[in-house]
This record gives structure tokens, C-alpha cells and sequence, in this order.
């Protein structure tokens, strides 16, 4: 079996993750070019010291690795405290576009190594700088469709049908680097990007499938970020939603409501929750419940939340996985996604 330099820690999680994906690299604080870690705290599996080193291992030995028993450790939360005290500073900002940015950030961090808020913010200012340059006349239309051009023509922003179950799509840092993601954090790119330009832009929280709609000469357009920023019709819109159901479902403004940004961040949880619970991944899947517990706390009430989110027992969350498969919030199966 191939050496593996022992450098840097990964959790089991990120192990089973990694076997599975492609390379994914963010910058370490060094400025160096690294793998991404995956879960919370010191664990026994350690990474390599370069992505070639481990990336270039045979299958068989990566299997073998991925699949090694390691020992997680026994502490007060299985989501890292920085992240949980992060989380939880921004939930006050939460009715906020950067409030709700900044949220989703932070449920990415347990994840990504190294993540800077700052410069993800600055990225996206940068989309939405260019599409303002634009349109001078500031006109809602002009807006929308430059908007078009940067984020799916220029950008290449799409939805992830190739890898439609990987963890990546639900952290926007990610998205970002990729522009793959699905329905939910592409469609938080598109509102953020969008708003910053000078429009308005709300989610639509549809059963399966996420969009959003945007405010163009006192009128509400649909747009589906994930099949490239289509713009739909609301008889369109239920027909993409009967698809994903697989089911003919009531045309109320119920099945469009528009999400509070909670239960946008929340979304993203359920998404994760239930990849981790299908996946068996405990420690993962208690670290999002954790961050759920505080985002819950904060929407009951809203003030200035502690990170002070204990774990339920692995027992526990993993009882929860018959309900989170059947939540009308989190994402649909892809092969029902057919445009």
C-alpha cells in the first residue's frame, strides 16, 4: 500500500467523502494549495502532505484508507466551537442578505478548511459590481438580464446533475469555486448577487426544488438558477415541481411560498442532514443539528443566541433520518429534475 505522509487531520467523515469525490482544493493558511477537510476537531486518520500524494494513490489503497477504523474523540459539541460561536453571531443580522450570506458561510466551515467570509463576500461583490456596470440605466429589466449574462453565460453557474448527492453543493464557498451546486445555494448566489445589483430578489420555497423570484417592472418573475437562470411562467413553475414530486401536486401560493431566511438556512441544514443521515455519517450529521438547534433557538427567539448547542446522541439523530426523507423542504432526487 502506497506511504501517506501523516500531515494533517481529516475526520472519518471527510474520509468516506473524499473516496467518493474528485479533488477538490482550497487555500490553506499558508497560502498553499490543499485537500479539503471534512468534519470537526483532531481525529486519527491524518492527511497527506500534498493532493498529489493522496489523490495519486491507487483506488484499491485510497479504499482501504477511507475505510480504516478511526476513533472519534469525546468533547462538548461535535461541530467545531468557532463555528458554532460564528453561526451564532450572525444570526441577529439573520432578516438580512448579508445576515442570511453570512449564515450559510458559516454552516460550510465545519466543512472547508481555511474558509475567509470576507473574501467570499468580496466575490460576490464583484459579480454584482459588474453587473451594475452594466446597467446604467438601472432599470429592472437591464439588471435582469445582465445578471443573465454574468452568472450562467460568462460564470457558467449550473446545477450539479452529475453529482447531485455531493456535500460540496450545500456549501456556497464551494459553489462559488465550482459553480455547481443545487437548487438552494445556487439560488442564495443568485438573490445576493442579484440584490446587491438593485433588485429584488426573494426565495420561492417550493416542495423539492428551490428557486427564486425577482421583482422586474412591478411584476414577480420566477427564475430557476439550477437550470441555468431560466425564467418561468407560474404554470411553468408548478409544472417543474409536479416533475420533481413525480406527482401532480395543488397549484396554491402555498407550493410558492416565499421562506422566511431562517427557513432558508434551515433548508440547507435539511439538505445536509439528510445526505449525512443516509450516509451514516453521525459526526456530520450531529454537527448540523447542532446549528440547527441554534438557528431554531434564535427563531424562537430573537435575540443574541450563545453557541451553546449540545448534541443529541448518535441514537438519537440517527432516529431522525424517517423524517428528514420525508421533508418537503430539502432537494429532490436529480433523475426527477428534467428541466
Amino acid at each position: 500500500m502506497a506511504q501517506i505522509p501523516r500531515s494533517r487531520a481529516i475526520s472519518q467523515a471527510g474520509a468516506k467523502y473524499l473516496a467518493n469525490s474528485g479533488p477538490v482544493f482550497f487555500a490553506d493558511r499558508n497560502g498553499a494549495k490543499w485537500g479539503r477537510r471534512l468534519g470537526a476537531g483532531d481525529h486519527s486518520s491524518l492527511w497527506p502532505a500534498s493532493p498529489a500524494s493522496f489523490f495519486g494513490i491507487s483506488i484499491s489503497d485510497r479504499r482501504t484508507l477511507m475505510e480504516s477504523s478511526i476513533q472519534w474523540p469525546v468533547g462538548e459539541t461535535s461541530c467545531q466551537p468557532e463555528v458554532l460561536q460564528y453561526f451564532a453571531e450572525q444570526l441577529p443580522q439573520l432578516n438580512t442578505t448579508e445576515g442570511l450570506l453570512r449564515a450559510a458561510i458559516g454552516v460550510s466551515m465545519n466543512a472547508l478548511d481555511d474558509v475567509d467570509p470576507g473574501r467570499i463576500e468580496q466575490r460576490l461583490r464583484i459579480l454584482s459590481l459588474r453587473v451594475q456596470e452594466r446597467s446604467p440605466s438601472q432599470r429592472d429589466a437591464a439588471i435582469l438580464a445582465n445578471m443573465h449574462a454574468v452568472l450562467f453565460e460568462e460564470e457558467g453557474f449550473l446545477g450539479n446533475l452529475e453529482q447531485y448527492y455531493n456535500a460540496l453543493n450545500s456549501y456556497v464557498p464551494a459553489v462559488l469555486s465550482t459553480r455547481r451546486g443545487l437548487p438552494v445555494t445556487l439560488s442564495l448566489i443568485y438573490k445576493v448577487v442579484g440584490q446587491w445589483a438593485g433588485l429584488r430578489v426573494e426565495g420561492v420555497n417550493a416542495p423539492g426544488h428551490f428557486m427564486v423570484r425577482v421583482r422586474c417592472d412591478n411584476a414577480w418573475m420566477i427564475v430557476d438558477p439550477f437550470f441555468g437562470g431560466q425564467v418561468l411562467s407560474r404554470s411553468e413553475a408548478f409544472d417543474r415541481i409536479d416533475r420533481v414530486a413525480g406527482r401532480h401536486l395543488p397549484r396554491t401560493d402555498q407550493m410558492l411560498a416565499t421562506p422566511t431566511h431562517g427557513q432558508w438556512v434551515a433548508r440547507i441544514l435539511g439538505n445536509l442532514r439528510q445526505l449525512f443521515a443516509t450516509e451514516g455519517r453521525v459526526e456530520d450529521l450531529t454537527a448540523m443539528t447542532e446549528l440547527k438547534a441554534l438557528l431554531e433557538k434564535h427563531e424562537e427567539c430573537p435575540v443574541v443566541v450563545k453557541a451553546t448547542a449540545r448534541p443529541e446522541r448518535a441514537s438519537s439523530v440517527l432516529g431522525h433520518v424517517h423524517n428528514l426523507e420525508g421533508e418537503a423542504s430539502t432537494e429532490s432526487t436529480p433523475s426527477n429534475v428534467r428541466g
